[in-house]
C-alpha cells in the first residue's frame, strides 16, 4: 500500500512473475545538467524554454555544477523549483550525494531508498537569495487585477490599462505581460508598489488595440495567467458574465479598487470619471450600491457618513446660520447626490450636489 504520496521499490521474485515489471522515479535516466541540450531540460518539471536557457547561459559563464544544488544559483530557480526536479537531475561525474553516516548495509540487504520529501508550499514573494528580475517569486491568480481600462478613448486622449496590486509588497514586473484578444503581447518593466498610490500601474497604448464592441485583456506572469477581463461582445465561452462596453469617454472600472468575486460582470461598471492611476469613482449612486466586495456582497456606504456636528441654534437669526456637518469616515469617495436628511417629523431635506445655491433642494 502506498501512502501520503511516498514511493517505495518492489521487488518481485519468482518465475511465474517474471514478465511483471514496476517502475519508479528512481529508475528513470537523470538528465545531466551540465551537457543537456535546452530540449532535454525542457522536460524537467516546471523548467520551461526561458529557464532552459539561463541554466545553459549559467553554465557557459561560470563553469559546470559541481553539486545539483547549485542549479539554484541559475535566476528563475528556487527551493520549490529544485525539489520538484532534484530527483531527476545530475552534475554527470560529481557525486550528488552526502558522505553515508553510518554503517554501509550488508551485502545481504539490498539498500534502502529514501523516499523524496514532499514538496513545500510555493509562497507569494518567496525571494531567492540572489534575487532579481522576478526569480524565485511565486505568484497566484488575482494577486494583482486590471482595475481600469479605456477602449474607446476620449479626443486627444489614448487607450489605456490600469492594474492594483492587491498585496502589500512591491512587485517587479520584468516577467509580466498584458495580452489583448489578437494575442498582442506588451510586455511590461519597473515596478508596482504595495501601498499609497504606488499600488497603480498604468499601460497606454497596449500593442494591439483594444476593440470598442468587445475584447478580451489578459494579464500573466510569466506563463500564468493572473487575471483575465471579457467585456462586451467577446465570446470567451461565458460571455453573460462580461463586463460592460463604455463608450468615449467613459472607462470601465471595478466598483471599488481591486473588487474581485471573480465574474467581470459583477465586478465592473461603466463610469463617466476616468481616474488613469487612482482609486476608482463610479458617479451614479445605484451603481455604487451594487458595489461588490470580495466576498461578493454589496458595499453599503450608509456607515461611512456620519453627521458630525450641527448648530441648531445660531446667534442671530436661525435661517441664515443653523448647518449640520458630514463627515466621511471611510476611504472611498461618495457623491451624495440622491441622498437626503430627513427630522422626527415629514420634513426631508435632498442633497443636491450640483446646481443650487444652498446645495440642497428642500421636500
Amino acid at each position: 500500500m502506498l501512502r501520503n504520496n511516498k514511493k517505495i521499490l518492489l521487488f518481485l521474485l519468482g518465475a511465474c512473475l517474471s514478465s511483471l515489471f514496476f517502475y519508479s522515479a528512481f529508475a528513470q535516466e537523470l538528465i545531466n545538467i551540465n551537457t543537456a541540450t535546452l530540449t532535454e531540460l525542457d522536460t524537467l518539471y516546471g523548467i520551461g524554454p526561458s529557464k532552459a536557457q539561463a541554466i545553459i547561459d549559467y553554465r557557459e559563464a561560470n563553469g559546470p555544477f559541481q553539486v545539483i544544488e547549485d542549479i539554484m544559483n541559475v535566476s528563475g530557480i528556487g527551493q520549490a523549483t529544485f525539489d520538484k526536479i532534484k530527483d531527476g537531475i545530475t552534475v554527470g561525474g560529481v557525486s550528488n550525494e552526502e558522505p553515508p553516516q553510518d554503517q554501509p548495509p550488508s551485502e545481504d540487504e539490498p539498500p534502502v531508498e529514501e523516499p523524496p520529501a514532499d514538496p513545500e508550499p510555493e509562497i507569494l514573494a518567496e525571494e531567492e537569495p540572489n534575487g532579481g528580475g522576478g526569480g524565485g517569486v511565486k505568484y497566484s491568480l488575482g494577486q494583482i487585477v486590471i482595475n481600469e481600462f479605456v477602449s474607446d478613448p476620449a479626443d486627444g486622449e489614448v487607450e489605456f490599462i490600469e492594474l492594483y496590486n492587491k498585496t502589500n509588497q512591491e512587485i517587479n514586473l520584468s516577467d509580466w505581460a498584458i495580452y489583448e484578444g489578437s494575442d498582442a503581447k506588451t510586455a511590461l518593466s519597473g515596478t508596482i508598489g504595495g501601498s499609497g498610490a504606488g499600488k497603480f500601474f498604468v499601460i497606454e497604448k497596449p500593442k494591439g488595440n483594444l476593440n470598442n464592441g468587445g475584447d478580451t485583456i489578459i494579464l500573466k506572469w510569466q506563463e500564468v495567467i493572473i487575471d483575465q477581463v471579457s467585456y462586451g461582445d467577446w465570446d470567451d465561452f461565458n460571455i453573460d458574465n462580461n463586463a460592460p462596453v463604455a463608450a468615449d469617454p467613459q472607462s470601465v472600472a471595478r466598483y471599488f479598487d481591486g473588487a474581485n468575486t471573480f465574474n467581470n460582470k459583477n465586478d465592473f461598471s461603466i463610469t463617466s470619471v476616468v481616474t488613469k492611476g487612482g482609486s476608482n469613482t463610479i458617479l451614479d449612486y445605484e451603481e455604487q450600491s451594487r458595489a461588490t466586495s470580495s466576498a461578493g456582497g454589496s458595499y453599503d456606504y450608509s456607515s461611512d457618513i456620519i453627521i458630525s456636528e450641527i448648530l441648531p441654534n445660531p446667534f442671530g437669526l436661525d435661517d441664515e446660520a443653523e448647518f449640520i456637518e458630514l463627515f466621511n469616515q471611510g476611504d472611498k469617495e461618495v457623491n451624495l447626490e440622491g441622498w437626503a436628511l430627513s427630522d422626527s417629523g415629514t420634513r426631508k431635506y435632498l442633497i443636491k450636489v450640483n446646481g443650487g445655491d444652498d446645495n440642497g433642494i428642500a421636500a
